[in-house]
């Protein structure tokens, strides 16, 4: 996958975000139609608390977090069965899981099994410090894999961009090596600026490490992180990042959100991340004094 990644011809490395099992086979039947061999790797995620439950976060209420421990694992089981059944003969991509945030560490390790008994190749993390590493340190990765999340953590931080200069990118780096010490082997970048992302995805490449990044422009060899849900239901605010392909307002979904619109959806934003047009370079705010001094001193970072 590594090798693919950086060679001259390599096309866009592509995670899809997506939460049931008819979603997936929408994704499927365009993966197959479009003849694609980069879509690495889907997640099931607690984003499906604000997509398909309608929640304003992800940072879940107590009753919510009760619910998780139980609807997240079916849901994983439920889209490694299609992908297992394998309808229309693609490259099987991993399946990787969100961990939600809030829960005790005894129910983290138990999210964590059931995760891995449901059929998950790939568990993800958000870290803010080193200390949030201690699950991947405890459960180890002898039957499945790790993906750490940093940058805007949805679970734990501030909603903005971050890697606004030397200093932000150092500690990113920094968070993204004691990930990499610790077993990782994929890491996700949000909301960092597009200088940022280009630095942190060498630098994860150079360690072996497959990096995507979301809401973050584009770097060179990275892969995109894509969501089947804002493919097809427009988001309601304003930001570049969310797909241009979006056709159904929230209150169409029960109507409208079926498997030809979502294979629709997906199938033009497949063909516009890996043509690279998707998503967009931001107009970041970064003046030229402090853009020069990172690429500067970027041997330091």
């Amino acid at each position: 996958m590594l090798n693919s990644r950086t060679s001259p011809d390599a096309a866009c490395g592509l995670k899809i975000n997506l939460y049931r099992d008819f979603e997936y086979k929408a994704v499927a039947r365009a993966i197959a139609d479009l003849k694609l061999k980069n879509v690495e790797s889907v997640m099931v995620g607690d984003s499906y608390f604000m997509t398909h439950l309608g929640r304003h976060t992800t940072q879940l209420s107590e009753q919510d977090l009760t619910l998780s421990k139980t609807l997240l694992p079916g849901l994983v089981a439920e889209v490694r069965q299609e992908i297992d059944k394998n309808e229309y003969n693609i490259p099987k991509p991993a399946l990787m899981a969100d961990i939600p945030g809030g829960l005790t560490p005894k129910e983290t390790l138990a999210i964590t099994a059931d995760y891995i008994q449901a059929g998950a190749d790939i568990i993800k993390l958000e870290i803010l410090e080193q200390a949030d590493l201690w699950p991947l340190l405890e459960v180890g990765n002898q039957h499945h894999q790790w993906a750490i999340h940093i940058g805007y953590t949805p679970q734990k931080n501030e909603n903005r961009v971050y890697g606004n200069d030397a200093e932000e990118i150092g500690r990113l780096k920094r968070l993204l090596d004691q990930g990499i010490a610790a077993g990782a082997q994929f890491v996700i970048f949000e909301r960092v600026t597009e200088i940022a992302n280009q630095i942190l995805t060498r630098h994860a490449l150079d360690h072996g490490v497959i990096p995507y990044s979301i809401f973050s422009g584009k770097a060179r060899f990275s892969g995109q992180s894509l969501n089947v849900w804002d493919a097809v239901v427009k988001s309601g605010r304003e930001s570049i990042f969310f797909p241009p392909t979006a056709m159904i307002e929230r209150d169409k979904v029960t109507t409208h959100y079926t498997d030809e619109l979502i294979n629709t959806c997906i199938s033009k934003l497949l063909k516009l991340a890996t043509a690279n047009v998707f998503p967009p370079s931001p107009h970041h705010k970064i003046s030229v004094d402090t853009y020069l001094s990172i690429l500067e001193g970027n041997a330091n970072v």
